[in-house]
């Protein structure tokens, strides 16, 4: 059988050499198998609580990373304010921080997701370093979601739709990226070939205020301390300055983003698997892989026998 054939195709030959065994129904009763249960086509609610999953399995490895990325991303917006740097070259600085760590955290636990949703056990340490082995493109990866998400906010505030839809089509680049170890000039094309159709949309715009509902409390306590006047008002009634406040604030406000962003990152990678599943059937990809691998390991230790039809395309 040749390489690129499609599922159907293999699946054919399949059926077939249960037929010669007297066992016709092998193939569907295989696909019926929950064994790829986590890579299924999945509504909000199943994304969401597959992440919540993963989230709660892995949540030092996944929270560990973000907090690694998120502390330091924190403490330099601490001294870029108070650095003494033109308005114009502070929002710079502030604008590269905070866009660097949500995008490494999510290329980080997307290899993570994809190692839980595979059955694969990882450290943290192999997820950084899958991601630091390809340091040039995702440098450059980063320039272009730094010039999308910049276009994003920019289209958001004058024409909300256009910038919706820009961020839907940049929420997947991270784990198109990680998990397909797609090259430089693949990864946004890829993309937009995966995500369309106003389905999709929907999932994902129902995963994302799902999510900013979640930790609506603290990112609310968070913008608050940015206002002129609540903040005025704290800093009077503590008597800190404002350089202590900042500071007291930068654990548990990383603390909070840390685990805000991974968990945005782990659903928005589980969003991913969804949208293959649905466009390309990928679960059924990998089952009838892996009952192929069975046919073979079993033709390999019954030996040769006549009338067996064995695909092989896939191995």
């Amino acid at each position: 059988m040749r390489p690129g054939a499609s599922t159907r195709e293999r699946l054919v030959p399949l059926r077939e050499s249960g037929r010669a065994e007297g066992d016709p129904d092998r193939a569907t009763r295989a696909f019926r198998d929950d064994d790829r249960a986590s890579l299924a086509p999945r509504g909000v609610g199943s994304v969401l609580d597959l992440g919540w999953e993963i989230l709660s399995v892995r949540f030092l490895n996944c929270v560990g990373v973000a907090l690694a990325l998120t502390l330091p991303a924190r403490v330099g917006l601490v001294a870029v304010r108070y650095s003494g740097v033109s308005r114009f070259n502070r929002q710079l600085l502030e604008y590269a921080i905070e866009l660097m760590a949500p995008v490494l955290i999510a290329v980080m636990v997307a290899n993570l997701v994809r190692d839980f949703i595979h059955g694969r056990s990882t450290s943290t340490w192999d997820s950084v370093r899958a991601t630091l082995d390809r340091w040039p493109s995702l440098l450059a990866i980063l320039g272009i979601l730094a010039v999308g998400s910049g276009c994003f906010g920019y289209v958001f505030v004058c024409c909300f739709p256009i910038g919706l839809f820009v961020y839907w089509h940049l929420s997947i680049a991270p784990a198109v990226y990680a998990i397909e170890r797609r090259s430089l000039t693949q990864v946004i094309p890829r993309g937009l070939r995966l995500l369309r159709g106003w389905a999709s949309f929907g999932r994902f715009l129902g995963i994302v205020v799902v999510h900013a509902l979640m930790f609506l409390g603290m990112t609310s306590a968070m913008v608050a301390l940015d206002n002129p006047e609540i903040r005025a008002t704290i800093l009077e009634v503590t008597s800190f300055d404002s350089l202590t406040l900042d500071l007291l604030v930068t654990l548990p406000a990383s603390i909070f983003s840390a685990i805000s962003t991974a968990y945005l990152a782990i659903i928005l990678t589980v969003y991913y698997y969804d949208v293959r599943a649905r466009r390309e059937g990928l679960d059924l990809e990998l089952q009838l892989q892996e009952i192929e691998a069975e046919l073979v390991r079993t033709t390999d230790s019954d030996g040769p026998t006549s009338g067996r039809s064995v695909p092989g395309g896939a191995l």
